[in-house]
């Protein structure tokens, strides 16, 4: 699935400079096979987020993440969750 910043540049004309994909139903690894064969980055494996570049575009792919708050400030506790669906309310998706 699409997400982030490249959907309204498509719908506006432009062309994005990347584009972000959420994965479901693979985990880390599997996604990561996938890829294997490309230029990949395991940039954020905490957070789920693999780097690829294919025809120069760079892709952002993640894999489902459930977090929750740990403290005062930004820190989370993130665990890889491939059963996490678009729908799934604690999902949450890394700004890669």
């Amino acid at each position: 699935m699409v997400v982030g910043g490249a959907i309204p540049n498509l719908l506006q004309g432009r062309e994005p400079k990347d584009l972000d994909l959420d994965v479901y139903g693979l985990g880390y690894g599997e996604v990561a096979a996938v890829y294997a064969d490309l230029a990949l980055k395991l940039v954020g494996r905490a957070y789920g987020v693999l780097k690829v570049v294919v025809d120069g575009l760079e892709l952002n792919v993640n894999v489902p993440v459930l977090s929750s708050r740990v403290g005062p400030g930004p820190l989370m506790d993130a665990q890889l969750d491939p059963r996490l669906t678009p729908e799934s309310p604690q999902r949450f998706r890394s700004s890669s």
